[in-house]
């Protein structure tokens, strides 16, 4: 199984500042009566000191396209992968979410989360977030009839009892992607980001409210946009970064571009011509000392 920007860790901190963590396993870490390759998670000790004993999180079915993980102010931790038996094809899979109510200790038995017939794209990760109003979101993307790989959204109002879902964007293509997804929050939206044709996508939300989105672009110009990260400042404003000719084996390079809290561009789009290596993935992030953004790669 190739890590990679897709198959790679994804880590959530408590109210304690606990790390936890979920990853792919390789097939040869299965166990018996298993298929394919697992999930496992992990948390921090509580002094800091290291890490407990990484445990497979996951069920039967077998575990290839990443995994996302979420942790609200109650310290309950969200798990969420997406699977199918194996063999059976991406138009069979499904959103499959496990929950702790103490703090990773214990999870409860995993259940489905996304519609009956969306299917799941495999190749493609996916991504989770807890705004700060208790509202749990999970985007991935769909692959129903093989060919309908659109970007669905999944949100919980009852600490994950219950999801409603919306398809954010449409796209019909009889291939994977191998896109990712992910959120920022600002006081007033929740964003979502995403790839469509090849470019960058997103769209702010109101919070704990399902609805079709206002869908925008950083940029119309641009080759091959892949894999969007937000940073959020005190204030609002909004960075968005993505990478431009990124694939399989292939780095590429850096884009990004800064928006007003009435998620309105700022400026031009910025191309500093500064190489992505292979299977990298970028980070952003905002430091209120030097009100400043920066972009990690």
């Amino acid at each position: 199984v190739s890590m990679g920007t897709i198959r790679g860790a994804n880590f959530a901190l408590d109210n304690d500042g606990r790390v936890h963590a979920v990853w792919n396993g390789s097939r040869s870490t299965k166990q018996d009566g298993q298929h394919g390759p697992p999930m496992f998670y992990t948390r921090s000790k509580e002094d800091g000191s290291g890490f407990e004993e990484q445990r497979i999180i996951t069920g039967h079915w077998p575990v290839d396209g990443g995994g996302a993980i979420g942790i609200d102010s109650s310290s309950r931790v969200f798990v969420f992968w997406h699977s199918g038996e194996e063999g059976a094809g991406d138009s069979n899979r499904s959103i499959f979410a496990k929950i702790s109510e103490d703090n990773g200790f214990s999870f409860d038995r995993e259940k489905i989360i996304s519609p009956k017939g969306t299917g799941v794209c495999g190749c493609c990760s996916m991504q989770t977030a807890v705004d700060r109003d208790e509202n749990i979101y999970v985007v991935y993307r769909t692959a129903r009839d093989g060919e309908h790989r659109d970007i669905n959204l999944l949100l919980s109002q009852d600490n994950g009892k219950n999801f409603e879902d919306q398809i954010m964007d449409k796209w019909e293509v009889q291939a994977c992607p191998m896109s990712s997804m992910s959120f920022g929050e600002t006081d007033r939206h929740m964003l979502v980001g995403w790839e469509t044709e090849s470019k960058v996508r997103f769209a702010p939300l109101d919070k704990g409210i399902l609805k079709k989105p206002k869908i925008q672009s950083p940029a119309e110009d641009g080759s091959k946009m892949k894999h969007p990260v937000f940073a959020t400042s005190a204030k609002g404003e909004v960075l968005l970064v993505w990478t431009e000719g990124t694939g399989w084996k292939k780095g590429g390079n850096i884009g990004w571009r800064q928006f007003d809290s009435k998620m309105q561009p700022i400026g031009k789009v910025h191309r500093p011509n500064e190489d992505v290596p292979v299977w990298s993935f970028l980070a952003a992030y905002y430091d209120q000392k030097d009100d400043t953004f920066y972009v990690l790669h």
